[in-house]
């Protein structure tokens, strides 16, 4: 099964939801999967507004309260 944007966004909304402190979510997939997508709807649903860039190049972008209901590290290894 293939989603597209918007129904990974929507997924990452929905797990974004339910995550509390201490929860890990690890992607992996090859360039272009929807990694960053999946991830952009993660941090929506933790109450996130601005923009989220792919860590690709800064290898680690972090978000924290209060801008996010709880702090968020967003990797790229």
């Amino acid at each position: 099964m293939i989603l597209d944007e918007a129904q990974l966004l929507a997924l990452g909304r929905r797990l974004g939801a339910v995550l509390a402190v201490g929860d890990v979510v690890l992607l992996s997939g090859t360039l272009g999967a929807g990694k960053s997508t999946l991830a952009r709807g993660i941090l929506a649903g933790v109450g996130f507004a601005g923009e989220v860039a792919s860590p690709s190049f800064p290898i680690m972008l972090t978000y924290e309260p209060p801008e996010a209901r709880l702090p968020v590290a967003h990797c790229d290894f």
